[in-house]
């Protein structure tokens, strides 16, 4: 049975169908330790209960990084004792390295007052990562480099950085941000950076969006697209209005397809998502209130209208950024419609 449902139906929170959940699925914790990983220049201190405690082991740091876990026990469940916590603290970040403090879901839903403890170490942060919070688990990553953002001014240098892939360290993120002019191609960075521009006035361009080919053909020096390569787009947009103004979309991604084809004029119909989270959540909320969406990645697409199931392509697209994911789209949607 398809699982449509109009736009505004939507809500922000975990979309977990009966028959579809998976016990296997990451928690925030996970997440953030599995990023905080590939940093080479961070402690995590995990803080929760026993099962937080053995599963954050999982995940060896490799010296002088440190990654350790404190169990809570009655003296912080009951009393509210955080003593222990801020004797662990200071000694977790006696290497020197900024300490992650992931709070999980017990200390969260006590209120362990968590923020004093960090507010008095010298170089902590803290993570607040309840598993019962939030739409997706991976929105935690988006959140941890807002935090590690926390603090730093911005836009000092009158230069252009480029945020795509790993960062390799706290001290290499911190220093980008440190630019007047960002282009973000990886929406991990995403929250941090619009921050940094609510707080200092960045100019922050977002080319991880789908954005109107009308961007692209204004900022295409900037982003080094080739002017023909944009008519080129244009071209596949005309000929598929002149085909149906109606559109529907299945991939990982359809969120952001949809929302591209809206912008053109399009009237978007059904629309099949294969990862929802909170920006997908936020994308879907600019469509027009009467949409379909089905967050079951089995439903399949009405024939009405133009069909682009686009699933066959969701390994490519995500390998692409920018205009160059859009002319892939366009060329896709050519093939399959014209």
């Amino acid at each position: 049975m398809a699982d449509f449902l109009p736009v505004k139906k939507l809500r922000k929170e975990p979309f977990l169908p009966s028959c579809n959940i998976s016990c296997a699925q990451h928690c925030a914790m996970d997440v953030a330790l599995e990023e905080l990983f590939e940093l080479g220049d961070v402690n995590a201190f995990v803080i929760g209960v026993g099962e937080c405690v053995y599963y954050s082991r999982k995940l060896p740091f490799a010296a002088p990084k440190r990654n350790w876990a404190f169990s809570l026990t009655d003296n912080e469940i009951v009393f509210g004792d955080v003593s222990k916590i801020e004797n662990a603290l200071r000694e977790i970040g006696s290497n020197g390295l900024t300490t992650v403090v992931i709070a999980t879901c017990i200390p969260s839903i006590m209120n362990l007052d968590l923020d004093s403890v960090v507010a008095a170490s010298k170089n902590a942060v803290l993570l607040k990562a309840p598993d019962f919070s939030g739409v997706s688990s991976y929105d935690i990553v988006c959140e941890l480099y807002k935090v590690l953002a926390s603090g730093v001014k911005g836009g000092a240098e009158h230069r252009v950085e480029h945020w795509q892939g790993e960062i390799g360290s706290v001290e290499n993120f911190r220093k980008k941000l440190g630019a007047d002019f960002h282009i973000v191609n990886d929406r991990r960075y995403l929250f941090a950076l619009a921050d940094l521009k609510n707080r200092f006035g960045v100019t922050v361009m977002d080319n991880t969006a789908l954005n109107r080919l009308e961007f692209y053909s204004q900022n295409g020096e900037l982003l080094g697209i080739d002017a023909k390569a944009v008519a080129k787009a244009q071209s596949i947009l005309d000929k598929l209005r002149m085909k149906s103004e109606r559109i529907n979309v299945k991939c990982l991604r359809g969120a952001d397809v949809a929302l591209f084809f809206r912008n053109e004029n399009f009237t978007v119909g059904n629309v099949i998502i294969g990862n929802y989270n909170e920006y997908t959540y936020d994308v879907c909320a600019k469509l027009d209130a009467d949409a379909l969406v089905s967050l079951n990645y089995r439903d399949t697409l009405p024939e009405s209208g133009l069909a682009l199931d686009l699933s066959a392509y969701d390994v490519e697209i995500a390998s692409r950024v920018g205009f160059d994911r859009l002319l892939f789209i366009l060329e896709k949607a050519e093939e399959l419609c014209l």
